[in-house]
């Protein structure tokens, strides 16, 4: 998985990977590593969709630059809790809301909620997705759809939500 853009060292091009380890992404991992000097991120908000695996460790990165983070889960609330505890104990706030992805309006919901609960909105993750260990050829039609709803779609309307209190702020990152 690319992680960065296309480097030129001379007369070769490199890119920078990030490589999978034991018990987490590498791109979490690569997240963590960053310089809590190189990237301030003092009292903003960000909303994780997707508050398990990457988006644990994510948030806690965050939240150890400064951050206060919303964690948002369909089914997973042990696990959101359990990553909202984690940025509460580096001190930044955490709130953790339920979320069906799968409709626009529970998007736009989301969004509405995490910017009342702090007064602002600057960072969304966007990492909410749906895991059934099936075989393609056992995929129902409407199976696919919901994983397209929630994988896909999730993302395009929490970005358009976002977009409208970020830009009366002056700007955000999605």
């Amino acid at each position: 998985m690319l992680v960065g853009p296309v480097l030129r060292t001379g007369r070769h091009r490199t890119a920078r990977r990030a490589v999978p380890t034991k018990g987490g992404c590498g791109l979490a991992r690569v997240a963590c590593r960053l310089s809590p000097v190189a990237v301030q991120l003092t009292d903003t908000v960000a909303l994780i969709t997707g508050g398990t695996r990457m988006g644990a460790t994510l948030g806690a990165a965050l939240a150890a630059r400064g951050a206060h983070v919303a964690f948002a889960f369909a089914h997973s609330a042990a696990a959101a809790n359990t990553a909202a505890d984690g940025v509460r104990a580096l001190g930044r706030d955490a709130l953790t809301l339920r979320a069906d992805l799968r409709h626009p309006g529970a998007c736009a919901h989301l969004v509405h909620e995490v910017a009342a609960w702090r007064g602002r909105l600057d960072v969304l993750v966007c990492l909410a997705s749906v895991f059934d260990r099936v075989a393609l050829v056992d995929v129902t039609p409407n199976e696919w759809r919901r994983q397209l709803a929630v994988d896909l779609d999730a993302s395009f309307h929490c970005a358009r939500a976002a977009a409208q209190p970020m830009r009366a702020r002056g700007g955000g990152h999605i």
